[in-house]
């Protein structure tokens, strides 16, 4: 069963600090809660094998889930929600950080010291008993909003925390204290054991506190901490951890920084558990709450669940919808201006990858076939079926086409499994008119036609080619229509290259590896706009583990290598790097053109830095020197437009002894000089070293 609302955009990220003021105080109860004693413990890089399982061995364990995502068991209810809840429903589970002082009931029978351990490590703000306003606060704050953005739970903050003993039996009360109570004390120190945490029914999170080092290592938004708390509040939802340790989930029994939060198996575990995000208030399972999708504009697609595709995920991603058993099911309700048909198909996501309960148990797990998916076109109503499919076994598109839509009005899509699984899946959604009708104005101008000051009217519905470059275009949109003058700037022109397709500034670079490893960074945006992107590398010992740090400001990107001998910095460190950061991941795309991800490029020198984006819009010329190997240097004039086609190369070849080739400017003539001594001639790289290092040819 379960209970969902509207898919959501990014919500602020402090959503979950709402605090509890106003709600309804209760009596408190210490009654006994279901799984008290279910613990699991999260453990830093390099922790032997040997010793988890003693630790393991100490407390009692979560229950192993099923084969896939180690589910073992889920919240009855919580102070918010009295319940009884079952597998699939949605819930409210309140969070607390206990006073320093708070007895923490078990074998090592210590008092809290987390508050005046962060404090010590991460700064205390202005103090005080406000922890809102303490520096470190921010970083539990995105780890419970990361799991709000990909599950039916709810987090939320509750300010009170009384201080009863935590010893896995304290319930949590609106206005005393939560339902997952945050301790610290020390467990072991450095290394090995980073925290443990109870199951459902109690939540509650004991913390290292001799672990200063670990958790003062802010890299990447405090990554390495983030990681452990969605770890522990993993277990607090009742997961176990999962196999094999290869940086690959979330839920892997040792800290991972190759991600960022829940990963593909971390998120099928949540959504069978609670649901996904649409599970919240009230959820989708009927007509009447379902899903709104808005009007649907002729020929126009409309994606729900674009995520899931890849066991990698990343932390912008947000998109996952699924049905997580045999009696969910999601509607949709959508709307059309007339009479038309739609078309609707419901594509499984997911992919294949090992993974089991223990390192003995691993196998190769199908996220794509878990559940046998199916769709309906519903009428307004809510009850009539005007096409239904379900044909295809698990793991296969179900594809719904043609299906009448006799009028105006609102209908609905009808998503459901037939087997006692979760399964995340991508729906598309095409309405078609089969009459024009008026054009209404919620669905905002159309673009009928382009006017150029030289020439015939530009169709949008073809491909025309001017002869005579226009000086100025005027847009003409269907009549009656009204537009925001402020929203004018919406509108940019981006020309083609002259094979048509549009041009988008790139670079390329092997970093120093003598071909390794060449990757190729794209601008997102096509045309000049990502002409002169600029990316920098540095080299630092950031210590083992430590994934490169990116920053971006305006056009620079910023990355900050890890020189760390033990664990240097991979091309695939890289390009995951890069993917993670919001803002670099809108500059710029990567694509690996040759070598491995495993090329090391933390230990190399940095001489290829920085590199310059450029080549949109802009003249080029390329030559392989007349070498007999493959070969291929491409030379870009730095201005867009017509202003380089005047550039001209000339390259000329003498004994220059033990220098590197010269590079001299005349106005609109590079000349380069090449080195035939045999003991130091030029090489391919010397060339494009020495352009980049010339301050007047630079790209």
């Amino acid at each position: 069963m379960t209970t969902r609302r509207t898919p959501r955009r990014r919500k602020d990220r402090r959503k979950s600090i709402q605090l509890l003021a106003k709600r309804p105080r209760s009596v408190e109860h210490l009654e006994q809660r279901q799984l008290l004693a279910s613990l699991h413990a999260h453990y830093a890089p390099g922790t032997t094998q040997e010793y988890m399982d003693q630790f393991e061995d100490m407390i009692s364990p979560i229950p192993d889930g099923a084969s896939g995502y180690q589910l073992g068991g889920t919240w009855a209810s919580s102070a918010t929600d009295a319940g009884p809840l079952s597998q699939g429903d949605g819930l409210t589970l309140t969070w607390s950080i206990v006073p320093d002082g708070t007895f923490i009931d078990d074998a090592q029978a210590q008092n809290s010291n987390l508050v005046s351990f962060l404090d010590g490590i991460l700064g205390a703000g202005p103090g005080g008993s406000d922890l809102t306003q303490r520096p470190w606060f921010s970083i539990f704050v995105d780890a419970f909003d990361r799991w709000n953005e990909l599950s039916g739970v709810t987090f939320v903050y509750e300010a009170v925390d009384d201080g009863a003993a935590q010893s896995g039996a304290s319930t949590g009360v609106l206005g005393v204290r939560g339902d997952m109570r945050i301790a610290g004390r020390f467990i072991d120190g450095p290394f090995n054991t980073l925290a443990f945490n109870y199951g459902p029914g109690n939540g509650d999170m004991v913390i290292d506190t001799g672990d200063a080092a670990f958790y003062s290592n802010t890299a990447n938004n405090s990554r390495a901490f983030r990681n452990t708390l969605m770890h522990e509040f993993g277990h607090g939802l009742g997961f176990g951890h999962v196999f094999p340790q290869d940086g690959s989930k979330l839920m892997e029994p040792t800290n991972s920084t190759l991600f960022d939060g829940p990963q593909l198996d971390d998120i099928l575990a949540v959504q069978r558990g609670y649901g996904d995000a649409n599970e919240k208030m009230g959820g989708n399972d009927t007509a009447a709450s379902a899903t709104d999708l808005g009007g649907l504009l002729n020929n126009l697609i409309v994606s729900v669940g674009t995520s899931g595709d890849s066991a990698r995920v990343l932390a912008s991603e947000v998109d996952f919808v699924s049905i997580d058993d045999d009696t969910d099911m999601d509607l949709y309700r959508f709307t059309v201006s007339g009479p038309g048909t739609v078309n609707v198909t419901i594509s499984p996501q997911g992919v294949v990858y090992d993974e089991g309960a223990s390192a003995g148990t691993t196998a190769p797990f199908d996220a794509r076939a878990l559940n046998d998916l199916a769709v309906e076109i519903v009428a307004s109503d809510g009850t009539t079926v005007l096409g239904a499919r379900d044909v295809n076994p698990a793991g296969q598109n179900e594809a719904l086409t043609n299906v009448a839509l006799p009028g105006a009005g609102e209908y609905f899509v009808r998503v459901s499994g037939a087997s006692n699984n979760v399964q995340l899946y991508r729906m598309d959604l095409v309405y078609a008119s089969t009459g024009a009708g008026p054009i209404s104005a919620a669905n905002g101008p159309q673009l009928i036609a382009v006017s150029p000051n030289d020439g015939d009217l530009l169709n949008p519905n073809n491909v025309d080619v001017l002869k005579v470059a226009p000086t100025e275009l005027v847009y003409r949109f269907d009549s009656g229509q009204q537009i925001d003058a402020a929203t004018l700037d919406g509108i940019r022109l981006t020309r083609t290259g002259g094979d048509g397709g549009f041009e988008a500034a790139r670079a390329r670079t092997d970093f120093g590896t003598n071909g390794a490893a060449v990757v190729e960074f794209t601008a997102v945006e096509p045309g000049i706009v990502g002409n002169r992107t600029s990316l920098v590398f540095v080299r630092s010992d950031l210590g083992a583990g430590v994934a490169p740090r990116v920053t971006v400001i305006d056009k620079t990107i910023r990355v900050e290598l890890n020189s760390n001998a033990t664990t240097p910095t991979t091309v695939g460190d890289l390009l995951t790097a890069l993917a993670g950061n919001p803002d670099a991941a809108d500059a710029v795309a990567t694509n690996l053109v040759a070598g491995s991800l495993a090329v090391q490029i933390g230990n190399q020198p940095t001489g290829y830095t920085p590199i310059r984006l450029a080549g949109a819009n802009a003249a080029t010329v390329a030559t392989n020197f007349n070498v007999t190997q493959p070969l291929r240097v491409e030379f870009t004039a730095i201005n867009e437009g017509t202003s380089g086609n005047d550039l001209a190369i000339v390259v000329t070849k003498s004994n220059r002894g033990a220098s590197g080739p010269s590079v001299v400017v005349d106005g609109n003539i590079i000349r380069i000089g090449l080195n035939t001594n045999a003991a130091n001639r030029t090489s391919h790289q010397d060339v494009v070293d020495a352009t980049t290092l010339q301050p007047h040819t630079s790209p």
